[in-house]
């Protein structure tokens, strides 16, 4: 299966009704609160689906989301203060059924964030220009981050905790588009 994203306001309510990751405050998010926060530019929802069903118009089933904003992450250099672009991954989530207890030679999870990440990729060289990818993972997300080359932040001050989600015990994480980062989410 190839998938690919496509904005939430695409997607029938009866689809997403349906989405399930194992966490409530996700699905309260994607169920709830997605295509409000889209018409408020809080940020915007992604949903990833089989790529031939969004060909045709006819998605049926969402296997994930992300929900995507922009941000300025701080930093001093001594001299003064400066910026770097960010974008921000808010939330991401994928379908309970895809998890690694299903098919151990299959990591859905890393297939669709890979896709996020390209996705994101381009976004940065061909519609907002930004340097880096920031987020803040949970503990159900922190490996998978990390073995996607993200790094816990040090020089740079971090925004304030969402206070919009509960989501608890986050680690601010950082991905700079380097070559290596391309390398690793194109191979």
């Amino acid at each position: 299966m190839e998938f690919d994203w496509i904005n939430i306001e695409s997607v029938d309510d009866t689809v997403i009704d349906k989405f399930d990751c194992g966490n409530h405050a996700f699905n309260d998010f994607i169920q709830k609160q997605a295509k409000k926060w889209n018409a408020a530019g809080e940020s915007v929802t992604y949903v990833f689906a089989d790529i031939d069903e969004i060909k045709n118009h006819a998605v049926t089933r969402i296997y994930g989301f992300a929900s995507i904003n922009t941000l300025g992450l701080l930093f001093n250099n001594g001299k003064q203060n400066e910026y770097l672009p960010c974008a921000e991954i808010r939330l991401f989530a994928i379908a309970k059924q895809l998890r690694k207890h299903h098919d151990q030679t299959v990591l859905w999870s890393d297939i669709i964030f890979k896709t996020l990440l390209q996705n994101l990729y381009h976004m940065s060289t061909g519609i907002i220009g930004f340097k880096a990818i920031f987020l803040n993972a949970n503990h159900d997300g922190y490996q998978l981050y990390i073995d996607n080359g993200f790094e816990i932040i040090k020089e740079y001050t971090v925004p304030q905790i969402d206070l919009k989600i509960e989501i608890e015990e986050c680690t601010p994480l950082l991905l700079m588009i380097t070559s290596k980062m391309i390398d690793n989410i194109f191979l």
